[in-house]
């Protein structure tokens, strides 16, 4: 286990805890991952000790039936959440926020089910990750299509002040698993630079509390 990965990370931090995975359906990587078995919420069943998972998109949840994932709820954190606060020892919200039109709106709501000893788990996009360096000598901005906002440490830091968290631990961090890279080129980039020069990383990676 690399800790310098988004999923690794998350693992060791939800090992025998009750979990709850906010955006646990993934679209529209889902099906792949699912068939390989490495959903992050496939990991995180087989690793903390009770893990529910919740995601907006109806389509999504019913496709991952097939593959025995039956605990992901239809529901919307632009709305209240129907939890009472503390009910869970961590809530992921991973590669999430990026996607909202009003990511304060959601903040508040998942704080509300939250208590002192509750870790927030938030994963979001780097907006100074190498491949977005290289994005601008090719003078070209590579977005997401779903995403409305690029982050940064700072952007984030302040919002999450704002809100009134207190940020527990923050490192950028490596998308996904080290033993996701499949090949000698992925590795090689990776121990040459990428284990070598956080800030270039593709990932944001916060632990938050009230």
């Amino acid at each position: 286990m690399r800790l310098d990965f988004k999923d690794d990370l998350i693992l060791r931090l939800c090992k025998d805890k009750n979990v709850l995975h906010i955006g646990a359906a993934d679209y529209p990587f889902h099906l792949e991952k699912a068939k390989n078995n490495e959903l992050l919420h496939q990991k995180l069943a087989r690793t903390a000790k009770h893990v529910l998972g919740l995601d907006n998109n109806d389509e999504s949840i019913n496709e991952l039936k097939r593959f025995g994932i039956t605990n992901i709820k239809k529901a919307d954190i632009m709305h209240p959440l129907n939890f009472k606060p503390g009910e869970f020892d961590v809530i992921i919200l991973g590669d999430v926020i990026e996607h909202l039109e009003n990511p304060g709106i959601a903040l508040s709501n998942v704080r509300k089910i939250m208590n002192k000893g509750t870790d927030l788990v938030v994963t979001t996009p780097n907006c100074y990750c190498y491949f977005n360096i290289a994005n601008i000598f090719r003078k070209k901005e590579n977005v997401h299509a779903d995403h409305f906002f690029w982050t940064s440490r700072q952007t984030m830091k302040q919002l999450f002040g704002h809100l009134g968290f207190r940020i527990i631990s923050f490192r950028y961090v490596n998308f996904g698993a080290y033993r996701d890279i499949k090949t000698i080129r992925g590795r090689l980039f990776y121990h040459l630079f990428l284990k070598h020069i956080k800030k270039i990383r593709a990932t944001l990676f916060f632990v938050l509390r009230i």
